[in-house]
């Protein structure tokens, strides 16, 4: 994070790799971590795909539907809820991958 100036605030805990988990506002989030890194064919993976390079912007539009999901029930009603979570929770993942 030094290295790009990042602004964003320090981490307050360390998980263990590869398997880790903490809770943030009554949501268990899971670290999977792999020794050797694979593509598993998903639903953002496109194995007839020319390149690989598109996968990861499929996979944070993925990771981002899926938080917007698990939030709705909780916090649908409040204002703003379906214009700004997605957009926000695409935020989220790619600041979670930038910390790596």
């Amino acid at each position: 994070m030094e290295l790009s100036h990042s602004s964003f605030p320090r981490p307050t805990d360390l998980l263990d790799w590869p398997r880790d988990r903490f809770t943030f506002e009554g949501t268990t989030v899971e670290l999977h971590g792999f020794e050797w890194a694979a593509h598993p064919f998903s639903g953002f993976v496109d194995p007839g795909a020319s390149a690989h390079t598109g996968f990861l912007a499929d996979f944070f539009a993925t990771v981002s539907r899926g938080a917007t999901d698990a939030l709705r029930p909780k916090y649908g009603r409040l204002y703003g809820f379906e214009e700004a979570t997605l957009p926000n929770a695409e935020m989220v993942a790619w600041a979670t991958y930038e910390y790596r």
